[in-house]
């Protein structure tokens, strides 16, 4: 029976992890959401967003992967332990690859791939949900006024999907937020703690006590959410595979370093930044920890810019344009 006082939000991003997800460990998250869907609050906002960025998240990655593989031959055969043959057969094997990917983008193209028909089951909740008129006036003067989620000079997005999170909570008691959007949260000792502003927008239309919890990455909010609500979800990982899964959601690159990269140095924080940078950037980029300023540049609410001694100009990421 499902619990009427709860609710799951998550935010395009998440879902756009599982297209950078190895398959065995992107499908152990994606039958957990199937299997909680009932608790999860989606908008058509969020499902566009997905949508939207879809492809180019996934052909970024799948250029990087290339890249990598194509490196490997080029090696001196001195250093290979294979005969002129065997590597003739690998670089065979790349070209295959690289055909592969070109099948998988048309079918993430056409939505027809396996993990864009798995969604579309959730997702199918979000392009349903209609907004009023009062929540769109109220996510513009939202936006006009500066108040989160989302910032004055994006189109209208996130500002409409709280809007309607606020009139779909209304009576309810526990929210999971799980993002990694700071318009939505504040990171204190490495832990995320929703927005003062939109913890007091959600005690308005609660029940009392209010409980948020807040995560930034979809397995272990969902499993927080199965523990607390004491559930028995057939799909929850075992710990060990969880800690694999883990691992993997804590290397994958932001969705924003698929971004186009003539935005991103064009971006007014980007700019702000490093103030000599070009006006035809192509060439530089940051090289600080690998996505500290593809994280920079999509949070846009860094209180301390890095100095330049951690700066060093080098040729731009792999896939930038």
């Amino acid at each position: 029976m499902v619990k009427s006082d709860v609710l799951i939000f998550i935010d395009a991003n998440q879902y756009l992890k599982l297209y950078q997800m190895t398959n065995e460990n992107g499908k152990e998250i994606l039958n957990l959401l199937i299997e909680l869907q009932d608790y999860i609050f989606i908008t058509a906002q969020v499902v566009e967003e997905v949508q939207r960025s879809k492809l180019k998240v996934v052909a970024h990655r799948l250029t990087e992967r290339v890249k990598q593989l194509g490196e490997w031959p080029r090696l001196s055969k001195y250093l290979i332990d294979a005969s002129g043959g065997a590597i003739d057969s690998l670089l065979k094997k790349f070209k295959d690859f690289a055909q592969a990917d070109e099948q998988t983008l048309k079918l993430i193209q056409q939505s027809e791939d396996v993990l864009s028909k798995k969604l579309s089951v959730l997702f199918e909740k979000g392009t349903k949900l209609k907004y009023e008129r009062e929540e769109l006036c109220r996510a513009r003067d939202r936006r006009e006024r500066g108040n989160p989620p989302g910032k004055s000079e994006d189109p209208l997005g996130d500002q409409l999907t709280w809007e309607q999170l606020l009139g779909h909570f209304r009576g309810k008691s526990k929210l999971w937020v799980i993002t990694e959007d700071v318009d939505y949260i504040v990171k204190h000792d490495g832990k995320p703690l929703l927005h003062a502003f939109l913890y007091q927008d959600l005690a308005q239309v609660s029940r009392k006590p209010l409980d948020v919890f807040c995560f930034t990455d979809p397995l272990t909010g969902l499993k927080d959410f199965v523990k607390s609500m004491e559930l028995k979800a057939k799909s929850v990982p075992s710990e060990k595979k969880s800690e694999e899964i883990r691992k993997e959601l804590d290397a994958l690159p932001p969705p924003s370093s698929a971004m186009d990269w003539q935005s991103i140095t064009n971006f007014s924080g980007f700019r702000r930044m490093i103030p000599t940078i070009p006006n035809n950037p192509t060439p530089y980029t940051l090289s600080i920890d690998q996505g500290k300023i593809w994280n920079f540049v999509a949070e846009n609410q860094s209180t301390e810019a890095p100095s330049l001694t951690e700066v060093i100009l080098t040729a731009p990421p792999s896939g930038a344009q």
